[in-house]
């Protein structure tokens, strides 16, 4: 290739931007000794940059060979680069600037009696004027210093010019480099200025503190919430020292500003130590949050390799891991001692209270609907269709458990005194009245429960009517009879392993809709389907199949210390068997019941005798695990069903079921294998407590309607309470509505 376009194409590896060629001239500087720099900057730096300082300068002598490339004075040879302290030492940068530019310098010297001026092009010196043949510096007037001054950037790279769209973006980044360079270089001041603006974009004064930098780069909402870092220096891996500024744990600014790191006083960026950091403010600054961070790193030269990077904005150095473990380490130190108090930012809720105070108004009641009309004036800036509604007098899960007699009686005289006080009331509206009702309701239901001591058990009739193929009065005034029992701690491997399943399949986001829904009401008592809210959304659910997986679960929890349900005379189980062949075959042949190995009509296996004989041999243990309590002694051939399973204190299963349920256990449980017979029977026990569709007989039975309603809500209190949803059940839960689309539709809420 021609010399030219080697040139070029270094050049486009070395300057970038427009920031890429300030950073190396501003490194000359201050490589001279300058204690003031000002940069001139026009249309981001393309048109024209101009690095002013108060340096050194540069010789007559040397500006003929000032921007050939690999021409330097910080090193004379390799060996050099172990100990250098200077910015540059390639020799690149005014070369690299001088092929993709116009560059002219000008610079004195303190021994120079007047200061010099001349113009590069491709490395070397070229006529100032057009008109002129030489190209010798140029005498002129001048302060000690030198003068860069870049015009047309890019001017022959027209491909690289084209990428830069915004003339304002290429400034900030400018102006990006100079704050971190004032931050960093305590004796050197810095000015920033756009060309015919009179204002300066940034000021600092040399030996200022470090703070006041921060403050007039950052502004004060960065300098307020400072704290010093300063590592101890260590021989062992050549750490020399370490200081900086970093946030405290009040910075909240929402302009994320990257770490400033200089290490050997060369800005550069480290990435691993960057992560090391963030990571670390990850477990005090809120999701999403990030930190100040400046920090000034000496390392033994060395250690340190700066030339692996073309715009040197990396470098490597020996033990960066133990380096940057012991910076982690101080600031972790420095955070946990801060971490005992945080502040926050206040808004006044009402902006013309003063204004209200100052009018002195007389009437209570006049400042109350100021008030009023204040808040609706603030509300009417929420969005309203982002508001969750729900009611405010939800009933309690105590309020479904029935109450015996005397209580009733007492809450009879409760609910008269109360009428009394009510009828005193003049003033109160019908709406107060109603909520109060509620409320009275809700506190005798509890008053109920504390005074349920000695009461009589659960009553079940067990008569069959062989004519109707139905039980009779499955219906019982329940009443509760508590009996003392310590918890017991199951460590079956085999529930242990059914716990694990059921935790493994959970969903967390359809567990927390079922712990904060509201519920709504019966859509479908057919099909067994319920309205439920959560947020401000609308949900229909299969609260069938969420019934079942809440009894499984209960049933895997509460394994081996559930509550009893006493029958009020032992029901045999062989008539409950002979019950489902007479509901399944429609014909009932008497013989045949008698009959152990009489078979259902559907070709099913119907044992008897082997059925029986199951319940027989697993009374000890289905009793223990269970609480389903077999009686074998009045009759060994005919068990004696006397308790049931408490899964939920307050709601009964359907009894109708009973039938079925014992057929189930006789004939679709695997008593073979210790998991699977568990397992088997918690899922009939939960199919036995799911509850039943509303028979259509009761369609128009109001009462039955409200108790079968009560129930269902009852039991959507306990699944707001104890119920994992599982992945499976996303297919039960179907969203049907939400505010946001409503009111798009409806523009009201």
């Amino acid at each position: 290739l021609d010399k030219t376009v080697v040139n070029k194409i270094a050049a486009g590896e070395i300057i970038i931007a427009p920031a890429n060629a300030l950073k190396e001239m501003l490194e000359n500087s201050i490589d001279a000794s300058s204690s003031s720099i000002s940069v001139l900057v026009k249309d981001g730096g393309l048109k024209l940059l101009q690095i002013t300082d108060n340096g050194t300068g540069i010789e007559k002598d040397d500006l003929p060979i000032l921007c050939e490339r690999f021409t330097t004075s910080k090193l004379s040879k390799f060996e050099d680069l172990t100990s250098i302290s200077t910015y540059g030492f390639r020799g690149e940068a005014l070369a690299s600037v001088s092929h993709i530019s116009h560059l002219t310098v000008t610079t004195k010297t303190k021994k120079d009696d007047c200061a010099w001026k001349c113009q590069y092009s491709d490395g070397k010196l070229v006529p100032l004027n057009p008109n002129s043949k030489t190209t010798d510096p140029k005498p002129v007037a001048g302060k000690d210093g030198t003068q860069f001054t870049v015009e047309d950037l890019f001017y022959n790279v027209p491909s690289r010019k084209r990428t830069f769209k915004s003339y304002n973006d290429e400034f900030n980044k400018i102006l990006d480099v100079v704050g971190r360079y004032a931050i960093h270089t305590d004796n050197v001041g810095f000015s920033l200025k756009k060309f015919s603006e009179s204002h300066y974009a940034l000021v600092t004064r040399n030996n200022q503190q470090i703070k006041d930098r921060v403050r007039t780069v950052y502004g004060s909402i960065v300098s307020n919430e400072l704290i010093d870092i300063k590592v101890p220096e260590s021989d062992e891996y050549g750490l020399q020292s370490v200081t900086g500024l970093i946030s405290n744990l009040n910075y909240n600014n929402k302009k994320n500003i990257q770490p400033i790191f200089f290490i050997n006083n060369r800005l550069v960026s480290c990435d691993p130590l960057k992560k090391y950091i963030h990571n670390l403010y990850s477990v005090f600054l809120p999701k999403g949050s990030k930190p100040f961070i400046y920090m000034s790193l000496l390392i033994n030269p060395n250690l340190v390799d700066v030339n692996v990077h073309p715009t040197k904005r990396e470098v490597r150095f020996l033990y960066e891991d133990e380096i940057i473990e012991k910076i982690c380490n101080v600031i972790q130190e420095e955070l946990s001692k801060i971490d005992t108090s945080r502040s926050f930012q206040t808004q006044a809720i009402l902006p013309h209270l003063n204004q209200l105070k100052k009018n002195n108004q007389s009437s209570m009641e006049n400042v109350k609907q100021t008030s009023k009309q204040e808040i609706q004036i603030q509300n009417s800036d929420l969005n309203l269709y982002k508001q969750v509604r729900n009611d405010s007098a939800q009933s309690k899960i105590t309020s479904y458990l029935n109450s015996n007699d005397n209580d009733n009686n007492d809450n009879n005289e409760d609910d008269e005194d109360d009428e009394d006080d009510e009828d005193d009331e003049d003033d109160e509206d019908k709406d107060d009245e109603e909520e109060d009702d509620d409320d009275k309701n809700n506190t005798n239901s509890e008053k109920n429960i504390d005074n349920k001591t000695n009461v009589e058990p659960i009553e079940i009739v067990n008569e069959l009517d062989t004519e109707n193929n139905n039980l009779i009065d499955l219906e019982s005034n329940g009443k509760y009879q508590f009996s003392a029992k310590e918890r017991v701690d199951v460590n079956l491997t085999s529930i242990i392993t059914l716990r694990e399943n059921v935790e493994k399949s959970i969903n967390k986001e359809l567990t927390e809709t079922f712990a904060n829904l509201i519920y709504v009401g019966i859509v479908d008592e057919v099909k067994r389907i319920a309205a439920i809210q959560y947020d401000v959304k609308l949900y229909l659910v299969d609260y069938s199949m969420i019934s079942y997986n809440l009894f499984y679960q209960i049933g895997l929890s509460d394994f081996n210390n559930f509550g009893k349900i006493y029958l009020d005379e032992p029901i045999s189980i062989k008539e409950l068997l002979i019950f489902v062949n007479k509901a399944e075959s429609k014909v009932f042949d008497e013989k045949t019941p008698e009959d152990p190995n009489f078979k259902l009509p559907n070709s099913q296996s119907f044992d008897l005798g082997s059925i029986l004989k199951i319940f027989i041999n697993m009374e000890e243990m289905l009793n223990e695990y269970f609480s389903i309590e077999i009686d074998i002694t009045s009759s060994p051939d005919d068990p004696q069903l006397v308790s049931l399973p408490l899964l939920v204190k307050g709601y009964i299963p359907d009894k109708s079921k009973l039938p079925i349920f014992f057929y189930r256990l006789g004939t679709k449980v695997n008593w073979e294998d210790e998991t699977e017979c568990l397992d088997n029977i918690l899922k009939e026990l939960a199919l036995f407590y799911v509850p039943n569709v509303l028979p259509s007989s009761y369609s128009k039975n109001e009462e039955k309607i409200k108790e079968y309603n009560a129930k269902i809500e009852f039991l959507f209190t306990v699944i707001k309470k104890r119920f994992l949803a599982k992945e499976e059940l996303q297919k039960s839960v179907v969203e049907v509505a939400n505010l946001p689309s409503l009111y798009k539709c409806f523009e009201r809420c």
